[in-house]
């Protein structure tokens, strides 16, 4: 029962990255945001216009509470660098 929990836990591990919530929440949000920022200011009047502008709000809250998990997490973790773990290809 307790193998169970430790491979669960280090399944989990890996979110609890600075790197990996950098990588794979912060920059893509961010990207996001920006998105429905340039679509709901530049689009003409439609349907796409009013979703963005609907959601680029909530879209930067998304993106402030990750970044300020990603820097919490790296002062938890006393990592300073981030570092890319993905294999290249060949």
């Amino acid at each position: 029962m307790a193998s169970k929990f430790t491979a669960v836990k280090k399944y989990f591990s890996k979110f609890w990255d600075a790197g990996f919530v950098f990588q794979n929440v912060f920059i893509p949000l961010a990207v996001l945001t920006l998105y429905f920022v340039l679509s709901a200011y530049l689009l003409p009047d439609g349907v796409t216009r009013i979703f963005a502008s609907d959601l680029w709000k909530p879209s930067l809250a998304l993106t402030i509470l990750s970044g300020l998990a990603f820097f919490g997490i790296l002062k938890l973790k006393k990592s300073s660098k981030l570092v890319n773990k993905r294999t290249s290809e060949k």
